[in-house]
């Protein structure tokens, strides 16, 4: 039988902590009888719960561990969660690799902490609309790098990392708005949305992997063609969600 984390071990996990989680607050649940409390975990600096677990098990390794180096077998939040931590990606990717994953994961951060700020002011459609926008822009201005006939590698980077941070105020704040409504089944719907998620992006990569060669037109294309979509989609449903919230 595995052994049970002890409440000291969760003390001093919880000590490497402070200062790198956010103390996310406990939030009432409108729809839930009887009452229900969420802790908004999206509100995170990297946008899941998943920055405690991996700081907290890296901080805890020994000098001689570190320097072996830490995998993180995932290209998803926890994955957003462990760069962070290391000073390095992997020690067999390029270099220039590991600094343009290491922007976008930047680019991503710094959606979900303006987010953060955002719901709390000018509320979550507002906010959404404002990660479209980025969304938007970023595909736009890496098509127009592309067009341009820009070869540095800043001129794909950069519109990356503004696509990115749109996603992290668009994601995790559409994901909860879409399962308010619907308390009961959000454990299937969000296993489902994981699933779409990532089958969608390992067929997107697939494709624009295979139609890649001396241009990076299929990736520019991608990424336009997805910010794009994500703000006409906002913007042809703006009347449909002002009657919802009528409703309410």
């Amino acid at each position: 039988m595995p052994e049970l984390v002890t409440i000291d071990e969760i003390r001093a996990a919880a000590g490497r902590l402070a200062g790198v989680a956010l103390r996310t607050p406990l939030l009432p649940f409108p729809a839930a009888r009887p009452g229900l409390l969420l802790k908004p975990e999206s509100l995170q600096p990297t946008g899941s719960f998943k920055l405690r677990g991996a700081y907290a098990a890296i901080s805890a390794l020994a000098d001689r561990q570190r320097k072996r180096g830490v995998v993180a077998h995932s290209s998803g939040n926890h994955a957003l969660a462990v760069i962070p931590q290391t000073s390095t990606i992997a020690s067999h990717l390029p270099r220039s690799v590991g600094v343009a994953f290491a922007i976008g994961s930047v680019g991503y951060m710094v959606g979900t902490t303006l987010a953060a700020r955002l719901v709390m002011r000018h509320g979550v459609d507002a906010t959404l609309g404002v990660g479209a926008a980025a969304m938007a822009a970023g595909g736009l201005c890496m098509a127009m790098a592309v067009g341009l006939g820009l070869t540095s590698a800043a001129s794909l980077v950069l519109p990356m990392a503004l696509y990115l941070a749109g996603l992290g105020m668009v994601l995790p704040q559409a994901t909860a708005g879409a399962m308010t409504p619907f308390p009961e089944r959000a454990g299937a719907a969000s296993a489902l949305l994981g699933f779409v998620q990532q089958s969608a992006a390992a067929l997107c990569g697939a494709v624009v992997g295979a139609l890649l060669g001396s241009s990076a037109w299929p990736l520019a294309t991608a990424v336009a063609a997805m910010g794009c979509a994500t703000l006409a989609l906002w913007i042809l449903t703006r009347a449909l969600r002002a009657r919802a919230a009528k409703q309410h």
